[in-house]
């Protein structure tokens, strides 16, 4: 599964962009079908049902609708952690990113090290704003440590 793909289906569920908006993006990275222009041109005075029918044909038409939303999920959260590794994405962002994907899929297996992140990254900016610490405070550096070791440990598992 392409990359791209993976990341453009990504963004529907983890609610980046309107419809509209992104089927405006998946025009600008070159894939077309009838039904996706037609999506870019809505805007949110239609009818939600209206937008998902245009939403559903163009996945249709692009052959995406084939790809089940824990599989694109799970390689998106893959592409976020090598991505926190590279330094290529603020590793903050990213991690609350996976954990987004970790409560969209009902917390599955493949992404058990990422549970207490957001605890960590709540009192990390508690800590920021009234300087008290939580019972999951870490201090700035030790975070991102944290949060690179809990990405290395998720493409481990996958290597496996």
């Amino acid at each position: 599964m392409d990359d791209e793909i993976v990341r453009l289906l990504a963004e529907r569920p983890l609610g980046k962009d309107s419809l509209s908006d992104w089927a405006v993006k998946c025009l600008e990275k070159g894939f077309d079908s009838y039904s996706l222009r037609i999506l870019a041109s809505m805007n949110s005075s239609y009818s939600p049902s209206e937008l998902d029918d245009y939403l559903k044909r163009s996945l249709k038409e692009l052959g995406w609708d084939k790809i089940e939303k824990q599989e694109y999920l799970l390689r998106y959260a893959e592409i976020l952690a090598q991505e926190i590794i590279e330094d290529k994405v603020d590793p903050v962002e990213a991690a609350l990113e996976i954990n987004d994907i970790l409560k969209d899929l009902e917390y599955p297996s493949e992404l058990q090290e990422f549970t207490d992140i957001d605890e960590m990254i709540c009192d990390y900016e508690y800590f920021l704003k009234t300087g008290k610490t939580g019972y999951y405070f870490r201090p700035k550096e030790e975070l991102i440590s944290e949060i690179k070791r809990m990405s290395k440990e998720l493409l481990k598992s996958k290597k496996v």
